[in-house]
C-alpha cells in the first residue's frame, strides 16, 4: 500500500495562505483527502476546489496575441467557510504535485476539444 500523503511546505506568498489555514484545518484537509482511495474520486474532489475564470485583461508588451484564456482559483472549504489559496498552498495542503493540478486544469479544455471535433 502507498504511503499517506503529507502536507508540504508553507507557500510564503503575499496572500499568507498558511496563516489563514490553521494547523488543525491542514490536518483535517489532508486526512479527508487521504481517505479517498479511488483516483477518479480524488480527481473529482480536487476539480471541485478549482474554478476556471476567463482572463479579464490581457497585457502584452509587443501587442501579440496571448494564448492564456482562463485563470484558476483554488479554494479550501473549512467548515462553512471557504478560503482562497494560491496554487502552491493548494498543492501543499493536499500533498500533491503541481503536475497533478495542471493535469486537472487541462481536463475541461480537452473535453471542449473532443466535443467540438464531434460536431
Amino acid at each position: 500500500m502507498k504511503e499517506a500523503r503529507k502536507t508540504g511546505n508553507d507557500c510564503k506568498c503575499k496572500y499568507k495562505c498558511f496563516e489563514r489555514v490553521t494547523e488543525e484545518d491542514r490536518v483535517c484537509i489532508l486526512k479527508k483527502f487521504n481517505e479517498i482511495n479511488d483516483k477518479i474520486l480524488r480527481d473529482t474532489y480536487l476539480s471541485g476546489l478549482n474554478s476556471l475564470f476567463p482572463v479579464s485583461r490581457v497585457r502584452t508588451k509587443d501587442g501579440s496575441c496571448h494564448s492564456r484564456t482562463v485563470r484558476n482559483k483554488y479554494t479550501e472549504h473549512l467548515g462553512e467557510e471557504s478560503n482562497k489559496v494560491c496554487k502552491k498552498a493548494f498543492c501543499a495542503l493536499h500533498g500533491i504535485s503541481t503536475k497533478t493540478v495542471e493535469r486537472l486544469a487541462m481536463r475541461p479544455k480537452q473535453d471542449d476539444c473532443l466535443t467540438s471535433s464531434k460536431e
